[in-house]
């Protein structure tokens, strides 16, 4: 997620800018480029991660919830050949797999081409 802050110092109305029906109905919001400022990137969980104390205590972890619930990192293949979901998984390796999906998604928006067919 980006805070627009620096973008726009006098702050923007979102409903002006994302909504169609708005659309020339409102004056533009005034703002800088995203180049001539410092834009701060952050990355939200919405609590659904697990902190650790340091590396070295990282373990492995039970999921309960979240938005990515199909990962290959939650399941195991049965004898037979069938996936069932494990009871635990290593959360730095399911959190790199999320942000590689969410990577993907939006680049498939943004770039068509990148969309399989």
């Amino acid at each position: 997620m980006m805070d627009p802050s620096q973008m726009y110092p006098k702050g923007i109305n979102p409903l002006v800018t994302l909504v169609p029906f708005f659309k020339g109905k409102f004056k533009e919001a005034r703002h800088r480029d995203r180049i001539d400022v410092d834009v701060r990137y952050v990355i939200i969980d919405f609590g659904l991660s697990t902190k650790f104390t340091s590396f070295e205590d990282r373990k492995l972890v039970q999921f309960e919830h979240g938005y990515h619930d199909d990962l290959p990192e939650f399941f195991e293949k049965t004898r037979g050949g069938e996936r069932t979901r494990t009871a635990w998984y290593d959360p730095f390796k399911a959190d790199i797999a999320a942000l590689g999906r969410e990577f993907a998604m939006l680049f498939q928006k943004v770039v068509h081409y990148l969309l399989s067919s």
